[in-house]
C-alpha cells in the first residue's frame, strides 16, 4: 500500500532540461510552488497524466508506460486512478483496489491528508536539506529538487507559465539493482520516470465518484464486505482480521 500513497504524493514531478540554472532560496521555492500546487488541487477537479518509467538516462530505453488520472473532490477525498490500480480516499476510509490481483485493501483514511499540499511538502524546515534552482524562459519555468545526498536522486518540475500548472515532473531514482532477481547479479540502473500533465478539468459527477458501494458495503456489525460485483476479489481490511 506504502508504494501507492509514495506514487499519490509524488505524482507532480517534471521533465529536465540542460540550460543554466540559478540557485533559488526555500522561500523563493516556497512562494512560486504554492500557488501552483493549490491550482491543481482544485475542489472537484480532474487532473489527466502519463507516466513513462525509463531504464536509465543513457539508454533511455523506455520501460512501462501507463496513462492515469487523478480526481480530487473536498477536503481530504481523492481518488487515483493508473493502470490496474484504483486508491481512493474518503473522510471516512483509505481503500486500494488492484484488479490484477484481485484485491481490496482498507485502512484508516490519513488524517493530516491536505489536497493543497499533497504534492509537494512546501515547509521551509524540510526542503532546507535540498539545493534548490530554477531556470525561466519564454513558456516554462523548471525548478530543479537536489538532495545533499546525490545518491538519493533529484527531482525536477517544469511549470506552464500560460496555465501557472505543472506541465512535466521527473523524478530519478537512485542507483540500484532494480530489474534482476538474481541476487549475484550486480547490474547497476538508475531508473527515472517522467509524468506529464493535461490541462485541469472540473468533475461534474464527484458524488458518483467517491461512491464505495461500487467496491465495498457494509454490513449489519458495521464492518464492510465486498459488493455483490466484486465476489471474485479478497478484502484485507488493516483495521480488523482479513476477510474473505
Amino acid at each position: 500500500m506504502k508504494q501507492y500513497i509514495i506514487l499519490f504524493m509524488l505524482i507532480v514531478f517534471t521533465r529536465s532540461h540542460a540550460q543554466q540554472l540559478t540557485e533559488i532560496s526555500s522561500g523563493d521555492f516556497i512562494r512560486e510552488m504554492r500557488p501552483v500546487i493549490e491550482k491543481m488541487n482544485q475542489d472537484n477537479s480532474k487532473l489527466r497524466f502519463k507516466k513513462e518509467v525509463y531504464r536509465d538516462a543513457r539508454s533511455n530505453e523506455l520501460l512501462s508506460s501507463s496513462v492515469g488520472v487523478i480526481y480530487h473532490g473536498k477536503e481530504r477525498s481523492f481518488r487515483m486512478e493508473d493502470g490496474g490500480v484504483t486508491i481512493m480516499q474518503t473522510n471516512d476510509i483509505y481503500l486500494v483496489v488492484d484488479s490484477l490481483d484481485r484485491v481490496i485493501q482498507l485502512a484508516e483514511p490519513d488524517t493530516n491528508f491536505n489536497p493543497s499540499m499533497a504534492l509537494m511538502n512546501l515547509k521551509a524546515e524540510a526542503l532546507e536539506k535540498f539545493q534548490l534552482s530554477s531556470y525561466k524562459n519564454a513558456t516554462f519555468i523548471t525548478y530543479k529538487v537536489v538532495p545533499e545526498n546525490l545518491m538519493d536522486g533529484t527531482i525536477e518540475y517544469q511549470v506552464d507559465l500560460k496555465s501557472n500548472m505543472i506541465y512535466r515532473f521527473k523524478i530519478s531514482y537512485p542507483a540500484a539493482n532494480y530489474f534482476s532477481e538474481d541476487l549475484d547479479d550486480e547490474t547497476v540502473e538508475e531508473p527515472y520516470a517522467v509524468i506529464t500533465y493535461e490541462p485541469l478539468e472540473k468533475i461534474k459527477d464527484p458524488q458518483k465518484l467517491f461512491d464505495l458501494k461500487q467496491y465495498i458495503v457494509p454490513d449489519q456489525e458495521g464492518k464492510y464486505k465486498l459488493s455483490d460485483q466484486l465476489v471474485n476479489y479478497e478484502l484485507y481490511d488493516s483495521r480488523y482480521h482479513p476477510i474473505k
